[in-house]
């Protein structure tokens, strides 16, 4: 199984229980926005992922594309807040404290996944 298989697969399990604990606790309304919230962090996270797979070796590379994923997740948080306030949204706080919540958690996750890159030099 490659890293990119074993973080997504993480990242999915992750997904599906913070959804599951979500509707169980707030009900169906909450649940399906953060489902459309969780299942829009693993499409960005996974793009991101590979991207950052593919600089193995270049730390300048690396670092870049490392900045460039944080600008997009905060730009993706910053269109979650503002489809939840233009559009009848069921839940508009939850849909954005889920998506950064699962932007946070699964870009948390990924240095797991990395394969060493944090013995390699990229705090240097």
């Amino acid at each position: 199984m490659t890293g990119t298989t074993r973080y997504m697969a993480a990242a999915a399990a992750l997904v599906a229980l913070a959804v599951a604990l979500c509707w169980a606790l707030l009900g169906a309304p909450a649940g399906v926005t953060t489902l459309a919230a969780g299942v829009a962090a693993l499409g960005i996270q996974a793009g991101l992922f590979v991207l950052l797979q593919a600089a193995h070796g270049d730390h300048l590379r690396f670092m870049k594309l490392w900045v460039a994923g944080m600008l997009v997740r905060f730009g993706c948080i910053g269109v979650a807040g503002a489809v939840a306030s233009l559009y009848p949204v069921p839940e508009p706080a939850v849909t954005v404290l889920s998506t950064a919540g699962f932007l946070f958690a699964l870009h948390l996750l990924e240095t797991a996944f990395l394969g060493g890159h944090a013995s390699s030099g990229y705090a240097r």
